[in-house]
């Protein structure tokens, strides 16, 4: 590894990225690296408004590796086994929700509960993931993240993505809101907030690709967002 350093900090100023983390998650570390990333983006040549988008949903895709990984550090400090993957990738695949189970997420001083899933329980120790954030050539910055997810919540996680890919900015704001009010109600659990509010955000629709693991059982998912 000490020999290809250079060449990964070379590849790395050669795409213009300006952050990036891959390693176990916490929400400590989350708190940590969003103070960082604050200094970093004050360095940047970039508008208060883009500022805020970019550290927002820097946060959401990390709430997400925190609370929905399957990669993970397990009691006896030892990574799971599965993790090469097979390189079968899918590009913007088909079909409901990313996924926010029981997580307090803060808007506006209140705090809401997400979608649950089977994959999403904060068992066994710090979940793994990545997230890198550059810039395009257009001169626009994007959040790209990665990490691991059980196959049984494949395909709410896609169907979520591709059905705001297809939605307008009036649609996402009126499902947004079409959400909260769901999970308002007592017992009802809405799609994620977390990545309709991403979706949002973005200047373009949401990119993501799927690459299947040799168990079978996982898939590993990027999602972009461009500000």
């Amino acid at each position: 590894m000490i020999n290809d350093m250079f060449q990964f900090y070379q590849a790395m100023k050669k795409e213009d990225i300006i952050f990036c983390f891959s390693g176990p998650t916490s929400q400590s570390v989350v708190e940590g690296i969003g103070e960082a990333l604050k200094q970093k983006m004050a360095l940047e040549t970039m508008t208060q408004t883009i500022s805020r988008h970019i550290f927002s949903i820097f946060v959401e895709q990390m709430q997400n590796v925190v609370h929905y990984s399957a990669e993970k550090v397990n009691k006896d400090r030892e990574i799971e086994d599965w993790l090469e993957t097979e390189g079968s990738t899918t590009e913007g695949s088909t079909t409901e929700g990313y996924l926010e189970t029981e997580r307090g997420k803060t808007e506006g001083g209140k705090t809401e509960k997400g979608l649950e899933t089977d994959g999403g329980q904060m068992e066994g120790g710090l979940r793994y993931g990545i997230i890198v954030i550059g810039r395009l050539e257009s001169g626009e910055f994007y959040i790209l993240s990665g990490n691991y997810i059980h196959k049984n919540d494949t395909k709410r996680v896609v169907a979520l993505l591709d059905k705001l890919k297809g939605m307008d900015k009036n649609e996402l704001k009126a499902f947004y809101k079409e959400q909260r009010r769901l999970e308002r109600r007592e017992g009802a659990k809405g799609a994620g907030l977390g990545m309709i509010e991403t979706a949002r955000k973005a200047t373009r629709p949401i990119e993501y690709t799927l690459t299947g693991s040799n168990d079978g059982q996982h898939d590993f998912i990027s999602i972009k967002a461009v500000i």
